[in-house]
């Protein structure tokens, strides 16, 4: 999809949100933004060259396993 773009140094799970919420400023926020658009959870992830954090989102086949209660 053209709307994501891997971030540097990022694996196949997270992928940068570049169009719903850029730059992250609130950890919720970008969790919000990211499952509203069929992602499973969003962080804030900061690295070198960029100047303020920007917004992550999980991809869903990447959800960690759910345990099933007995």
């Amino acid at each position: 999809s053209p709307m994501l773009e891997v971030g540097l140094e990022a694996d196949e799970c997270w992928v940068l949100s570049r169009v719903y919420y850029y730059y992250c400023m609130r950890t919720a926020k970008c969790r919000r933004a990211c499952q509203e658009h069929q992602f499973i959870d969003g962080r804030c992830w900061w690295k070198f060259p960029y100047l303020v954090p920007l917004c992550e989102c999980l991809r869903p086949k990447c959800a960690p396993p759910t345990t099933l209660d007995p």
